[in-house]
């Protein structure tokens, strides 16, 4: 691989692996570590200072940056303790067969195996289309085919472990999940039963790309729990998107006329043509009232609810979109629907 492709490639492989979120962002993350809240860091005089001081000072001065690091602590923790199961499974499944876990992985994971498809190496491509640096799918296709080839045994491996995971009914989740209390607003618009179990709070940019990528993930979890899921829609317009912001205060009149969710799917759609005289054709297309829209949308009137949005969101330390809250549960990017069923799937047995 030469010099010139090393730097779009390797942007490929981290959004693979998770390492690069998918998200439209307006700021760098920051990020520290420390103790329990119990630790003592510091003494003035006769003054003590606990870790628990430096959370609380943090959480007010910089509330964004102190709910990525709760998160990130919790998504690594998390992300360790699901390989520790995993190895705890294997050794028991071993044991019980009377062989050694190599030789209980020689056995299942070629099982396991799954071939590289078209479909996978075009999605991997498109994920990271815009950190290829304009290299094209057939330049890219052999490190992405290689990439991928590299992990069939690891994913089937990861497909064993569930599959142990599934049949065992002593494996109980106890680390604490962190979680932000979501205000919603009686103005915010809501497709779902107010009783629902799963609440779904999103926090998006109308022009935002990765927002765009997550819009039909989260209509096939309200299609797939009915019922159970309520999802409600809170703007985040980010300033370096001049176009999301009218967008967003349109979409609100739309919801006057209760087209929001029709108005929404259609702004996406047509994502890089939000100009104000498409989105007042829109609306009239939608079938609302043309001339009680376009007074809505010309005189501004749902400009402060878009910015009570995002006061709220900096608030609870959104910093980039989509960010979704599943019951309070943070989620950053455009992440796939086995993300959000793992979760909900967790939040149900809660119940």
């Amino acid at each position: 691989m030469s010099l010139k492709m090393q730097g779009p490639v390797l942007g490929v492989l981290l959004i693979s692996m998770g390492l690069a979120l998918p998200v439209c962002a307006q700021s760098p993350a920051q990020t520290t570590s420390g103790g329990s809240s119990d630790t003592v860091v510091a003494t003035v005089g006769d003054r003590t200072l606990r870790m628990s001081d430096i959370e609380k000072h943090w959480q007010q001065q910089d509330p964004a940056s102190f709910e990525r690091m709760r998160q990130q602590v919790y998504d690594v923790n998390r992300r360790v303790l699901d390989d520790l199961i995993g190895e705890v499974l294997l050794q028991n499944e071993a044991k019980k067969r009377n062989v050694t876990v190599e030789q209980l992985l020689a056995a299942e994971t070629p099982k396991r195996l799954q071939p590289v498809t078209e479909d996978q190496i075009k999605d991997l491509y498109e994920q990271s289309r815009e950190r290829t640096q304009g290299m094209t799918f057939d330049a890219l296709r052999p490190a992405i085919v290689s990439y991928l080839e590299q992990q069939r045994p690891v994913e089937a491996r990861k497909r064993y472990i569930e599959e142990l995971r599934k049949a065992s009914s002593d494996v109980a989740i106890r680390l604490d999940v962190p979680r932000t209390v979501i205000k919603v607003l009686p103005n915010d618009p809501i497709t779902g039963p107010a009783s629902a179990s799963i609440e779904i709070v999103e926090f998006s940019d109308f022009q935002c790309p990765y927002c765009k990528r997550v819009a039909p993930v989260l209509k096939q979890v309200a299609a797939k729990y009915g019922d159970r899921v309520k999802l409600v829609w809170k703007d985040f317009p980010l300033p370096n998107h001049a176009d999301a912001r009218p967008a967003a205060e349109a979409a609100l009149c739309a919801n006057d006329q209760g087209k929001f969710w029709a108005y929404h799917d259609k702004l996406f759609d047509n994502q890089n043509e939000l100009t104000a005289a498409n989105l007042k054709a829109w609306a009239a297309q939608l079938g609302m009232n043309a001339t009680t829209f376009n007074t809505c949308f010309d005189k501004g009137t749902h400009r402060q609810l878009v910015e009570q949005d995002q006061e709220e969101g900096s608030r609870y330390g959104v910093s980039s979109t989509p960010t979704v809250y599943i019951n309070g549960r943070a989620i950053v990017g455009a992440m796939p629907l086995e993300t959000y069923e793992a979760i909900i799937q967790e939040e149900l047995a809660r119940k």
